[in-house]
């Protein structure tokens, strides 16, 4: 997996909830161990087990990455808010985490949103940071649960092609 090539981006469908969350914690060990702590980890897999990963794909905008039938990406919108981005750690440096981006961003745009939101783990500031994102004031921060987690903000387009 170190090109881009035989990717497929699609809407989430139930059939993908086991897989994503195994995906996704993989992920959650490998790409955060050196800024969380196991408690802290294990806290943030509770919000992406399979059956919550299938409540949300019911109420929020939900693509799957897969290559080769396994999912290496995934990212959830609700309305202006960007709540997860995953791209499996192999995969990661090569441009998909800025095309998932890039579609959620559009879809808000579509949707008539000014700006859009997200919650970046440490480690995935500078990533934001390099696409448009601003971190927010301290006091405009979200409630943490113990996590350090920023922030940040993005304008978009004000007269997105349709």
């Amino acid at each position: 997996m170190n090109n881009l090539s035989n990717l497929y981006i699609r809407k989430f469908n139930e059939k993908d909830a086991e897989s994503c969350s195994e995906m996704i914690f993989s992920t959650i060990e490998i790409s955060l161990s050196e800024a969380y702590s196991t408690e802290q980890r294990d806290f943030l897999k509770k919000g992406v087990k399979a059956e919550v990963l299938s409540k949300k794909a019911n109420e929020d905008y939900v693509i799957v990455v897969q290559k080769d039938d396994h999912p290496v990406g995934i990212a959830l919108l609700r309305e202006n808010y960007i709540s997860k981005v995953y791209v499996k750690p192999e995969i990661q440096g090569k441009g998909l985490g800025r095309i998932l981006m890039t579609i959620l961003e559009k879809r808000a745009e579509t949707r008539q949103h000014k700006e859009i939101i997200l919650d970046s783990f440490l480690n995935s500031v500078g990533f934001y940071a390099k696409i448009g994102y601003q971190e927010l004031p301290e006091q405009e921060q979200p409630p943490n649960h113990g996590l350090k987690i920023v922030r940040m903000k993005k304008t978009l387009a004000e007269n997105p092609e349709i």
